[in-house]
Formats: C-alpha cells, sequence, structure tokens
C-alpha cells in the first residue's frame, strides 16, 4: 500500500519487515481518509515496528480496518424466519364457518349416513360447503374458473336430490360421487391441480387433495385460532372476533345443558326445538358431535386453508414424471397391433352373429332354446366389461409403448379398437331393450345403461383426441360421469321404474310382469301406486296395490332414535300411508 506523505515520501511494503526510522513525527487519524494526498501532520515514533505481511503495515490502516469491520457488524442485522403461515382477516372469519360446516358434516354426513338420514341436514352440509369455499376464493382474490363453477352446481344439485328425492338404489353411489366432489372441489377452486385443469393425473390430484394437504397444514387451524396480531383497528376486531368465537366454542356444551333443562321443565318450548329445528335434545349425543366436530374442523380448514396456500410445483414434478412414463415405455408396438388385430377380429365375428339373431328376433322367432331373458342376460354385462377391458388396453397402447415419431398406425389401431367397442356397446343396449320391453323396468337395468352412455361418451372422446392433439379426453370424461349421474339422481328413477311398470301392466304390454312386484320398489314409488288405487275401480288390482303398498312401508318403516333428516319423498310417503290406512 502506498501513501503519499508531507515532506517525505515514504513507501510501506506490506511483505517485508522493516524497521523505519525518522525524525519525521506521525500523526495517524483513523478517521481520516490516508489516501488523501493533503497536507497531514505526519509524526512516527522512532524505533517502530511494521508488523509482517499477514497484519496491516500502519496503525492508520489498522484503524481503517477496525472502522470497516464495526461498521460491517452493525449493518449486519438477525435474520428473523418467516413464519408458516401468514393469515388474513379472512382466514380468521373462516375459523367460525368451517366449525359449523365441520358440525354439520358430523351430525347429518357422517361415515355412518344411511339413506334415512341423507336428507335436508346433509343438502344443508354442502350446499354451505360449496357457497363457503367459492366465497373464500373470492375474497382471496381468486378467479373462479369454468371448471370450479360446473363442479359447484353438479354438487349443489346432487345435494337437492338428498332433500327431494329417496332414491334408495343409488344411495351408495351418490356418496361416493359426493364424497369425491367434496374433497375436489378446494384444489379445483383455488386452481391446484397439477396441470390447472382435470387431467389424465386426476387420481394424484385427489390423493393430493384427501391426504398431502390436510397433513402439510394439520396445525393451520389452531394456529389461526391463537395467532398473535399487531394493534392496528383492523387486528383488534379479528382478535374481538376470535374471542367471541372461542367462547362460543367452549360455552355450546353449557348452552346445551341449559335448553336440556328448559326443555325439561316446559312442554312448549320442547317442541319449537323438536318440530320447528327437528334438533334432538340429548346432551351426550350432542357433546360427542360438538367433540368429533374438531378434528373434523381441523381436518376442513388444513383442506380449504391448504388449498389456497400450497404450491403443487415443489410436491409434483411433472418433468421427472414425463421422464419417468417415457423409460416405462417398452412394449414395442408391434406387439400391440397384433393383439389389437387378433381381438378386433375376434368383435367383427361377433357382431356379425349378433345382427343374424337381431334379423330373426325382427321376424318373430328367437334362435333355438333361447328366450328373451337368457339372451338379454347372456352378454350384456359381459358386454360391459369388453368395453373397460378396451379401455384399459387403449390406457397401456399409450402410456406403455415405446415411443417413435411416426403414430399414424397407433391412430388407427385406437380408432379401430374405439369404434367396434361403440359397435358392441349398441349390441348391448338392444338386447336390454327387448329385456325391458318383455318384463319391464328395474333400476338394476337403468344404472347399467346410464353406465353404458357414460362408455359411449368416452370412446367418442378417444375417438376424438386422436384427430386433436391435446384434447382433454379425462377432463371432458370425467364431467360427462357426473352430469349422467346428477341426471339419474334427479330423474327419481324409482319412480319412473314404478311408473312405467304399472302403466305398461293395466294396459297389456307387460305379459311376463306381476304387480306384486311392485313391492321391491321404494317409497319412492308411493305417489304412483296411490294414483293408481284412488283412480281404479277393479277391487283385486287395488288390493294388490293395497298390499304392494303396505309391504314397502313396513320394509321402510323408520325403528330408530335417530332423528330423520327431512325428506320430500319419506314426507310424502307417510301421509299417503295414513290416507290408504297401511297398518
Amino acid at each position: 500500500m502506498n501513501e503519499n506523505l508531507s515532506d517525505n515520501s515514504t513507501v510501506i511494503n506490506s511483505n517485508n519487515a522493516e524497521t523505519i526510522n525518522s525524525d519525521n513525527n506521525v500523526t495517524v487519524n483513523a478517521n481520516n481518509n490516508v489516501a488523501d494526498n493533503s497536507n497531514n501532520t505526519v509524526n512516527t515514533s522512532a524505533n517502530n515496528n511494521v508488523a509482517d505481511g499477514l497484519n496491516n503495515t500502519t496503525s492508520a490502516s489498522t484503524s481503517i480496518a477496525g472502522v470497516n469491520m464495526e461498521s460491517a457488524t452493525s449493518n449486519k442485522a438477525p435474520i428473523k424466519k418467516e413464519p408458516k403461515y401468514k393469515f388474513e382477516t379472512i382466514d380468521i372469519i373462516m375459523l367460525p364457518v368451517v366449525f359449523i360446516l365441520a358440525f354439520l358434516c358430523t351430525k347429518y354426513y357422517n361415515l355412518n349416513t344411511d339413506i334415512v338420514t341423507l336428507g335436508l341436514g346433509a343438502t344443508a352440509y354442502i350446499v354451505l360447503y360449496v357457497i363457503s369455499v367459492l366465497v373464500y376464493a373470492k375474497l382471496k382474490a381468486v378467479k373462479l374458473n369454468s371448471e370450479s363453477i360446473i363442479l359447484s352446481v353438479l354438487m349443489i344439485l346432487l345435494a337437492i336430490s338428498f332433500t327431494v328425492f329417496y332414491n334408495y338404489s343409488l344411495s351408495i353411489f351418490m356418496q361416493i360421487a359426493m364424497d369425491f366432489m367434496l374433497i375436489y372441489l378446494p384444489v379445483t377452486v383455488f386452481n391446484k391441480l397439477i396441470k390447472s385443469e382435470t387431467s389424465a393425473l386426476i387420481l394424484y390430484d385427489y390423493i393430493n387433495a384427501l391426504v398431502l394437504i390436510p397433513i402439510h397444514n394439520a396445525t393451520s387451524f389452531w394456529l389461526c385460532m391463537f395467532s398473535k396480531r399487531g394493534k392496528s383497528s383492523s387486528s383488534t376486531k379479528t382478535k374481538y372476533f376470535l374471542h367471541i368465537f372461542l367462547g362460543l366454542l367452549i360455552g355450546t356444551p353449557f348452552i346445551i345443558i341449559v335448553v336440556f333443562l328448559l326443555s325439561s321443565a316446559d312442554a312448549t318450548f320442547k317442541n319449537i326445538f323438536d318440530n320447528l329445528f327437528n334438533f334432538n335434545i340429548s346432551i351426550p349425543k350432542n357433546i360427542g358431535t360438538l367433540i368429533w366436530s374438531l378434528p373434523m374442523a381441523t381436518y376442513l380448514y388444513a383442506l380449504i386453508y391448504g388449498s389456497s396456500i400450497e404450491d403443487n410445483s415443489k410436491s409434483f414434478n411433472i418433468d421427472k414424471f414425463n421422464k419417468t412414463m417415457d423409460n416405462a415405455a417398452s412394449i414395442p408396438r408391434l406387439s400391440l397391433y397384433t393383439v389389437n388385430v387378433v381381438i378386433c377380429c375376434f368383435y367383427i365375428l361377433f357382431i356379425g352373429i349378433q345382427a343374424i339373431y337381431f334379423i330373426d328376433i325382427l321376424g318373430g322367432s328367437l334362435p333355438t332354446d333361447f328366450t328373451y331373458s337368457d339372451y338379454a342376460r347372456r352378454g350384456f354385462f359381459e358386454l360391459l366389461a369388453v368395453a373397460l377391458i378396451n379401455i384399459v388396453f387403449i390406457a397401456v397402447a399409450k402410456i406403455l409403448s415405446v415411443k417413435n415419431e411416426n403414430n399414424k398406425y397407433m391412430r388407427i389401431h385406437i380408432i379401430l379398437n374405439s369404434i367396434l367397442t361403440l359397435v358392441l356397446i349398441s349390441v348391448a343396449f338392444a338386447k336390454m331393450y327387448l329385456y325391458i320391453r318383455t318384463y319391464g323396468l328395474t333400476t338394476l337395468r337403468i344404472i347399467p345403461s346410464v353406465f353404458m352412455i357414460f362408455l359411449c361418451f368416452v370412446f367418442a372422446f378417444i375417438i376424438m383426441g386422436e384427430f386433436k392433439k391435446n384434447f382433454p379426453v379425462t377432463k371432458l370424461s370425467f364431467y360427462a360421469g357426473n352430469i349422467l349421474f346428477v341426471l339419474l339422481c334427479l330423474a327419481n328413477i324409482d319412480a319412473v321404474v314404478a311408473r312405467y311398470n304399472l302403466n305398461a301392466y293395466m294396459n297389456g304390454n307387460l305379459p311376463h310382469y306381476d304387480i306384486y312386484d311392485l313391492k321391491e320398489s321404494d317409497m319412492a314409488a308411493m305417489p304412483i301406486i296411490y294414483k293408481a288405487w284412488k283412480n281404479s275401480s277393479d277391487k283385486e288390482l287395488k288390493e294388490k296395490l293395497h298390499s304392494s303398498a303396505e309391504s314397502i312401508m313396513r320394509y321402510y318403516s323408520f325403528d330408530t332414535d335417530e332423528p330423520i333428516s327431512y325428506n320430500y319423498t319419506i314426507n310424502k310417503a307417510l301421509v299417503i300411508e295414513k290416507n290408504m290406512k297401511l297398518h
């Protein structure tokens, strides 16, 4: 380091240890700039040893270094760890909303809920759930996409069917479909699907919403409840809001006890809660419901809040996934072509045989040793299985076949397979039509038929996907299936079956139908039976209808201590039971 000193220019080499003997006085000021060439008074002590090259050569340099170190130390602020959750006011407001949802879910839509209790309470829970998620997203400045709107409408329509129709035959499927959509809705609304829409990765999207997001945000409900806030006016209001919610949460069991005691003291007060609110005032049961509502609220809040903040790009690497799928593609395409050609030949042979049968049937005869029942039953469900196998085959051909640039032959084989499958589905429909025309309708004949319609849509989408790149086959198939199922639930198929069979029987169009088969109907058939019973002058028919109605109501009698959630069909059937004097 070179320094210019007034009167004498002294060069100090920090790499050599030197002894500088001078009569000059060196005055070192650590606060002055040494490089400055102004007339500084420099005093240096004689026989002053300069440090070796590992240290600074002058005390001035040492002082400057000291100043820089102090400056650096003072500017280095402590690193503050970012909190895992950043709760907004709307997140606080969602706490009691989610708790109410959890209470309704636990009471009216839990794992033990059957079709009897799947009524107004379940409808209220689902509609409030959908509205809450949509409003929460809107307040979070999330733009609702068309997919989330369609899914919300389907959920509300399906929820309404819980109250309006009985749908005993569809109850299991209704709950499975609704359970899926309840979990799938938040990730759809907040655009947290892997490909920003329903895709072939729908299974991972569902597992992500069902398990991964709630686990990652498992503590969010409680951390939000007890989160610390500043002293701004908005945070003060939020704190008051939290205090009110916490008070209601803790005090609700005591409120239930008070309501129970007042109900025991006055019959009129008790009837208000029993009849108007349909509220079962049982301390152990309702306190138990509240207790179970806490873990349910924890889960729902983790799902909804987590969907609003979760970043799927960290949990799923789409590039790595695509690379893995490319590496898994090891089946030679020629092998797939060979299998498909052999299968399609058998399909063509089968279709030709069925065409001969239909010619005979249209001519008024059946093949030897065949009845309509045998002909229809033998083959319908087998053809349904064939259609499903073809979907699996096409998926394997698309995913696991060795990739190359020429996809023309693969498209030809997939289109050929899909077209022949559509023809096979048409054969299955023809079989079912003959069966229904001869033996009447049942729900077990309607449900597979609707599923066949769904498969027609799937294969039609597969064919379109071979002509148009990036065609959303999975997305359209998913929503086509949901729309068909919701329409099926809204059609009140149990009533449709009873109306068709009864009218066809009375018109002489069902020679193999027994009127007593109406006993196998559920309560949705009661208005149909009552109308025919009331308008008929045939005493024998009236007795059979009366007996069928009596059997239905006996079978579906509600011998349970649990409160029956309101259902329009059930309520109407109970009124008819009184009018027909069924005992």
